[in-house]
């Protein structure tokens, strides 16, 4: 990036990103490693469900099992769906996945907090309504920082974890 725009071009995020990219000797990981993960994390008959990014095949959400009772789900960036562009809002597709998901009771945001480059933030405000407009499923409105307590139960005794969004 520093090849491309002068240090006066760049704004306060964007010399960062570029200070981060260009650190080769710290930051040795690709940037091609071949895309994000989903996980199921299951205990008995429950699940709990990470997916990283804003995006799925929908073969693979449909057939998953057990169904997560609570999804983290990426809301960042541009939908993609069965390896394409999404046609329609990060809400509409948020919605789909949740579906496609078994419509878990809880649903939490990931991959929207602040950014170091543009656009800053992203508002979730639509995808929180949508979902719980057409879902049984309430959406956790998440905040930079706080600790939330993803409480499944599991017959004979309680399984939980912790999740904690973005630091800044």
């Amino acid at each position: 990036m520093k090849e491309i725009a002068t240090d006066d071009q760049l704004d306060d995020g964007t010399r960062a990103f570029a200070d981060y990219v260009q650190d080769r000797k710290t930051h040795v990981m690709s940037h091609c490693d071949g895309g994000q993960l989903m996980y199921n994390f299951v205990a008995g008959d429950k699940a709990i469900l990470f997916n990283t990014h804003l995006g799925v095949y929908e073969g693979i959400a449909s057939c998953v099992t057990p169904k997560p009772t609570v999804a983290i789900l990426g809301a960042g960036g541009r939908a993609n769906l069965n390896g394409r562009p999404f046609q329609g809002s990060a809400a509409e597709f948020l919605v789909k996945q949740t579906k496609w998901l078994g419509e878990p009771n809880n649903v939490f945001f990931c991959l929207h907090d602040v950014n170091i480059i543009k656009p800053f933030t992203v508002d979730i405000t639509g995808a929180k309504r949508l979902i719980e407009q057409e879902t049984p499923g309430k959406a956790i409105d998440t905040q930079p920082g706080q600790v939330y307590t993803l409480d499944v139960q599991v017959v004979g005794h309680r399984w939980g974890c912790l999740y904690q969004t973005g630091i800044l």
